[in-house]
């Protein structure tokens, strides 16, 4: 038995019956899914969000799908493709994976098998979302301080101690205790450990 996640896929087969089959499967597994019944509907669609994979049939009428792997790589849309086809060639598959696609998937196929490739490469877009956006966030805290409010920061990551920064700061130690106050109230942190951990990211 699955675990229900709110995770994205992107379906792509010109085959109705098919493409109806897995989308009803991955739906009962949890999945949200979005289909589509050729490579042009897909480029055409302009709401694609992460974590997700999309997963494309090799062989189609019109784009096939390395060429729609193509089209996204231009474009700059890295999402994770996992090829899903009964013919294609060896050529068709080495450019597919030269690309960067995450798998392929011979037709008809294990189903614990595609879930397993899916599992994995949404949990690797999670780790780096999150540590996209605890970068981000770093650098939004970071922006807050002042220039004298970053020199001390500097030096209390490096260890100073409150008479030596004031020294190499050419401050009393009470102005320099109320930078450092402000710092860890800028950054939203507790103490010298966690703003070393912060800027360490």
């Amino acid at each position: 038995m699955y675990e229900k996640n709110l995770s994205l896929i992107y379906l792509v087969d010109d085959d109705s019956s098919f493409r109806h089959s897995l989308e009803s499967a991955l739906v009962s597994l949890g999945y949200q899914v979005k289909s589509f019944a050729s490579a042009d509907d897909f480029l055409k669609y302009q709401d694609i969000a992460w974590p997700a994979v999309l997963i494309s049939d090799m062989r189609m009428p019109g784009v096939s799908g390395v060429e729609l792997q193509e089209k996204l790589v231009d474009a700059a849309l890295g999402i994770p493709i996992v090829f899903i086809s009964g013919e294609s060639t060896v050529g068709e598959v080495i450019r597919g994976f030269k690309q960067g696609a995450i798998d392929f998937i011979q037709k008809p196929f294990n189903m614990e098998l595609l879930i397993q490739v899916l599992e994995t490469s949404i949990e690797k877009q999670k780790v780096s979302l999150s540590k996209k956006y605890k970068l981000i966030v770093r650098e939004e805290r970071l922006a807050r301080l002042t220039k004298r409010e970053n020199e001390t920061c500097l030096l209390m990551s490096k260890g100073y101690s409150n008479p030596k920064m004031a020294q190499e700061l050419g401050l009393s130690i009470e102005t320099v205790k109320q930078y450092k106050q402000n710092v860890y109230a800028k950054l939203e942190l507790g103490d010298l450990s966690e703003l070393i951990a912060f800027l360490h990211l």
